[in-house]
């Protein structure tokens, strides 16, 4: 039960960086939309906001690494229509109200953690698969 209420917190919370950008969001505004009672946002994550912002950038990050993943012996036009078919069910499902979080997180950001982290997560992205030209 705890685990299932800090992982509808962090996607809750990806949604609603990419709806209405990093300062734009509030811990009540992810309360809400997660249905978690106020005590658990420091239970689950003790370093406040920065630790849920990450939280949930890694999550949104890890869904798209996983798409663009499972197209790896594909053509690079084959994953090209699978990403952009992700980020179309993305745009319809919020009624084009939803962009990317890690870009409104990058944009706003002043958090070096942050910032370390998305570079972190850019380098293991851009990586070239063994045998490619970068």
């Amino acid at each position: 039960m705890a685990g299932e209420i800090r992982q509808r917190m962090i996607e809750r919370t990806a949604v609603l960086l990419a709806q209405k950008g990093l300062q734009g969001t509030s811990f009540s505004e992810v309360l809400e939309a997660s249905g978690a009672p106020r005590g658990s946002l420091y239970h689950h994550f003790p370093g406040g906001k920065d630790e849920l912002v990450l939280a949930a950038l890694s999550k949104a990050a890890d869904q798209v690494m996983d798409t663009i993943n499972r197209g790896e012996s594909k053509s690079a036009a084959v994953v090209a229509q699978t990403f952009i078919g992700l980020w179309r069910m993305q745009l319809v499902k919020y009624d084009f109200r939803a962009g990317c979080a890690g870009v409104a997180i990058t944009v706003a950001t002043v958090s070096r953690r942050r910032i370390r982290f998305l570079d972190r997560r850019l380098a293991r992205t851009s990586r070239c698969s063994p045998g490619a030209t970068p």
